[in-house]
């Protein structure tokens, strides 16, 4: 039974591409595409496109399995397709916004490292932030 539904927030196309592709003013800031390879960032998995990646976030949004609340943030996550995705909600004046959002761990999801590619198949396989 879901209690809370989030899918009257708005992703952006803004927020998607941030998401996707990062910020190219600030390399620390998104990017989660597979083939990024941001240092210390997860990818999606390679078979997700924007497209999938889109879907999975709306889903999150939709039907979140955990919400934690520190506010102003409100923290979603969903396992999708055998990913743990988290979504990060920033509570404003104007109502909710999205902030960020990346795959934890799954089947698939990389984590870069000091130039290296590492595999988060489950919990507690994050070597970063």
């Amino acid at each position: 039974m879901t209690f809370l539904d989030y899918s009257h927030v708005e992703l952006s196309e803004e927020f998607i591409a941030h998401v996707l592709f990062g910020e190219d003013s600030d390399a620390e800031k998104g990017g989660h595409l597979f083939g990024r390879k941001r240092e210390n960032k997860t990818e999606f998995p390679p078979s997700w496109d924007e497209e999938h990646i889109t879907l999975a976030l709306k889903s999150v949004l939709r039907q979140p399995h955990v919400v934690s609340f520190h506010l102003p943030r409100i923290i979603l996550q969903k396992e999708v397709d055998g990913v743990y995705i988290e979504l990060v909600l920033r509570a404003t004046n104007s109502g909710l916004i999205p902030h960020s959002a990346f795959p934890i761990y799954g089947a698939g999801v990389v984590q870069n490292i000091l130039g290296q590619q590492f595999h988060l198949p489950q919990p507690n396989s994050r070597k970063g932030k």
